[in-house]
């Protein structure tokens, strides 16, 4: 997996100059995990109070978007470098796959990197 890290030692990146993009990904309207996955997301040491919200009953509402974002601003990319897709996969899964709303069958979705070079 290629990280913030790795491409500042494989491409001398400077994560202030990356312009990252998240997602699309399910979104908080339709991603309700259990208390184990709730605390997988609790222990990133992040601001979970925008992205893990108690619904009731041991279920969460997790944003990815959100989590992702963070995870990617600790990493050392400004917040106006980063764009969230506005995209839920599950809501949208007419136009675009998503394992929630097939009931877990396997489809794909891919992504890209590109190097601008000097």
């Amino acid at each position: 997996m290629m990280t913030v890290e790795k491409m500042a030692q494989e491409f001398s990146t400077d994560p202030h100059d990356l312009v990252v993009t998240v997602g699309p990904a399910i979104g908080k309207c339709c991603y309700e995990v259990d208390e184990p996955v709730a605390d997988e997301f609790l222990r990133l040491g992040l601001d979970s109070d925008k992205f893990v919200e108690r619904k009731g009953g041991g279920k969460y509402m997790i944003d990815l978007l959100e989590a992702n974002t963070q995870i990617v601003m600790e990493a050392g990319v400004p917040r106006e470098n980063i764009i969230k897709s506005d995209i839920c996969t599950r809501c949208s899964s007419d136009m675009i796959w998503s394992h929630r709303a097939t009931g877990g069958k396997r489809g794909g979705m891919c992504a890209l990197i590109g190097v601008k070079e000097q």
